[in-house]
């Protein structure tokens, strides 16, 4: 009960402890370069309604020139235990997806391949995008917070820190 009164009181009483700012030392000046667009990004779909924009902000990026990496993560419970064996329904039918993505991109002139994970989420995607020798990974966030991250977990979170690529979010918001 001490302890607790005086992490609790200590700093009401102590205005040191909130009086000491220390500015921030004036920045360097800007060394602006520019750097060459993509050859090879990577792209997660889930086959729901947020693909289309991920894929447009994808193809943004890196244009008609690019190599696109599309990738999803088989979760059914066949997929976890039998990896690239598994021929589950849900396994056969996102590989069709996933073709079909790719086969819509290439009558568009676009340079795409299709890459089918398996396992944990973040840790196949990671995988993927590390052997894949992308420049940049396209993502997108599905919007929930809080406790629905702990019980579905934050995939981005998670896949920003096995690659050492930069990772372009784009959220579910509906676009005007």
């Amino acid at each position: 009960m001490i302890l607790l009164a005086y992490t609790t009181l200590y700093p009401l009483f102590s205005r040191q402890a909130f009086c000491e700012i220390t500015p921030h030392n004036k920045p360097e000046p800007l060394q602006l370069k520019f750097y060459a667009s993509f050859n090879k990004i990577a792209i997660t779909v889930d086959f729901k309604q947020l693909d289309q924009k991920v894929i447009n902000y994808a193809i943004t990026q890196g244009g008609k020139d690019c190599i696109y990496t599309l990738i999803h993560v088989v979760e059914s419970v066949a997929s976890a235990s039998h990896l690239q064996d598994s021929t589950d329904e849900e396994t056969v039918k996102d590989r069709e997806f996933l073709d079909e993505y790719v086969k819509q991109l290439q009558q568009q002139g676009y340079h795409a391949e299709a890459k089918l994970g398996f396992g944990k989420t973040a840790d196949s995607i990671g995988e993927i995008v590390n052997k894949s020798g992308a420049e940049l990974i396209v993502m997108g966030a599905h919007g929930h917070k809080g406790l629905k991250d702990l019980l579905y977990g934050a995939t981005i979170n998670q896949v920003r820190h096995l690659v050492k690529i930069p990772v372009l979010v784009i959220p579910a918001i509906k676009d005007n």
